[in-house]
């Protein structure tokens, strides 16, 4: 659980290489004991933040606060933060104990005391005996849990991560996840990550910061992010979506009427995002959200006839893609009995309610609008 006290705030950060701003602007507080995630393509400025605040890149305007603290102008040693790489950087010459013991050696820590940090830290990363091991000798995940038991060694209370993961396959990716929020909850230390990954992003965040041309696009909790995206980038950005282009014709009581540009006779009902009539925009709907049947349903606010084009069994879901008037549509569903009547060619009916359809209006078609995060964001 989290507190309200602001362990990290970022205040109006603007990082300028060659004349280009690749942060702009950002401003984010990190609540204590907070676990939030920097999400975004490369080139998003999430990873030159991530190192601003740890003092590797000094910034041509704003400030770094670090409880209560303004760190700006500190050198990365002196701001007492653990900070875990995508690489690893361990020491190839030292065993795994000398690896993990070095900040402590560093802040003249007693032998004693040494050898009990680095016991306990190698149990709570469990790699309990291993600590003659030479790196050489450790596969990647057990090298980057000895990075990640270096880092938390001398007890920081914020601990940065930049892609620490990426290097590393899927299934050991995802067991790794497991054991970082383990690591979280169990310490409860502020964790600022830095990942490309969305699934990995919504597992393990408490908030995720949508980033994208050195700006933050949204803020808010996983759930959040997911279900009411801001703007149409991080509608396509996050998760799998189908798009149309709409005119918004009028509204309906608590639902906005939308016509689709190329087949302008369908009426598609959404219940988000309230315009006024005839502004272009487009609109979002999530493929789990679509139920798909060979009959129309009234019970559905919006009822789309279409040809299925072709299926893709996925495991845990069935992937169709559907050919409308209005546009292409993807289908995601776990109910295989519904497919089973469904094949390439298939005539079909795809139904959602209008709380599933998300309508952006053109000012929200680009990826970098005003910065929403100018203001300091709330803790909370």
């Amino acid at each position: 659980m989290t507190s309200t006290e602001k362990t990290i705030q970022i205040r109006n950060l603007t990082k300028r290489y060659a004349g280009n701003a690749v942060v702009d602007r950002v401003s984010l507080d990190v609540a204590d004991g907070e676990f939030v995630t920097l999400l975004g393509l490369s080139g998003s400025g999430k990873s030159t933040t991530l190192m601003t605040v740890a003092g590797f890149v000094d910034p041509d305007e704003g400030a770094i606060i670090i409880s209560g603290r303004d760190v700006t102008a500190l050198e990365p040693e002196k701001r007492n933060l653990g900070v875990v790489f995508q690489n690893y950087a361990l020491f190839p010459h030292l065993n795994v104990f000398d690896n993990i013991a070095f900040p402590l050696k560093m802040r003249g820590v007693a032998k004693a005391k040494i050898e009990t940090e680095v016991g306990r830290v190698l149990d709570l990363v469990s790699l309990q005996g291993y600590g003659q091991r030479r790196i050489s000798q450790l596969s990647g995940g057990q090298q980057q849990r000895i990075a990640l038991a270096r880092a938390l060694v001398f007890a920081p209370r914020v601990l940065l991560m930049d892609e620490p993961l990426g290097a590393l396959d899927r299934q050991l990716r995802e067991q790794l996840q497991t054991e970082i929020r383990r690591i979280h909850r169990q310490l409860g230390v502020t964790i600022l990550y830095v990942t490309h990954d969305q699934e990995e992003a919504l597992s393990m965040s408490d908030r995720i910061a949508i980033m994208a041309h050195g700006r933050i696009q949204q803020v808010g909790t996983p759930s959040e992010i997911y279900l009411s995206p801001s703007n149409r980038f991080v509608a396509g950005f996050f998760g799998e979506s189908n798009f149309l282009d709409v005119s918004l014709e009028r509204s309906d009581g608590s639902n906005v009427i939308l016509r689709p540009k190329t087949a302008p006779g369908i009426a598609l009902r959404a219940a988000h995002r309230q315009q006024s009539g005839g502004t272009p925009a487009s609109v979002m709907v999530r493929p789990e959200a679509i139920a798909i049947d060979t009959a129309s349903d009234a019970t559905f606010d919006n009822n789309l006839a279409g040809t299925v084009e072709h299926i893709d069994f996925l495991g845990a879901t069935t992937r169709i893609v559907v050919r409308t008037e209005a546009g292409p549509m993807t289908v995601r569903t776990g109910r295989l009995d519904a497919v089973t009547r469904i094949a390439p060619g298939s005539e079909v009916w795809l139904k959602w309610q209008a709380t599933e359809t998300m309508a952006y209006p053109a000012d929200t078609q680009e990826a970098a609008p005003e910065n929403p995060a100018a203001e300091p964001q709330s803790a909370g």
